[in-house]
């Protein structure tokens, strides 16, 4: 038979473990995010992928089927305009710590000042999944003579964009 001081170390040491393992800050452990885009486009989608594998190596990015389904199953009126409560709400269905909002598209531009030129544009919002608040937001666009030119530009970009939210948000 064991002496009792051994078994209230033992039971003192998985209490200690535990505070531990539950007590640890957000920034210790492997932060979640989802990356979403509500408009459903073409641009947002390709850009949200992109973002998502970028990410991945950088923090723990959820399923995009998965996260797709629990947004589906929240279904905000006004994603990119929700109010604290309704964000907090759709971050405890999608399960993550952050999620990102993207909105993404190439347009035709035209001005006084200089003849058509193509124009491709992301807007990300982060928002805390624990507080319902806006974080982060940016805005990355790039301007060209052709169409594809910008898009290139745009995607070449999100590497640095995906470091950037990552490391930020680890301090959040």
């Amino acid at each position: 038979m064991r002496s009792p001081s051994f078994t209230t170390n033992r039971l003192f040491a998985l209490a200690l473990a535990l505070f531990g393992l539950f007590a640890m800050p957000a920034a210790a452990r492997d932060l979640q995010f989802a990356v979403i885009a509500p408009d459903q486009k073409e641009a947002s989608l390709r850009y949200a992928a992109e973002l998502s594998n970028s990410l991945a190596a950088h923090a723990h990015v959820l399923d995009e089927s998965l996260v797709s389904s629990a947004y589906k199953s929240v279904s905000p009126k006004a994603p990119f305009n929700m109010t604290a409560a309704e964000a907090r709400n759709l971050g405890a269905v999608v399960g993550c710590d952050f999620f990102l909002l993207v909105r993404s598209a190439d347009q035709r531009r035209s001005s006084y000042a200089r003849e058509e030129y193509y124009e491709s544009y992301a807007v990300v919002y982060a928002v805390s999944s624990r507080t319902g608040r806006l974080v982060d937001w940016s805005l990355p666009k790039f301007e060209a003579a052709k169409p594809g030119e910008s898009a290139k530009l745009l995607a070449a970009s999100i590497p640095g964009k995906a470091a950037e939210l990552a490391e930020k948000l680890k301090n959040v």
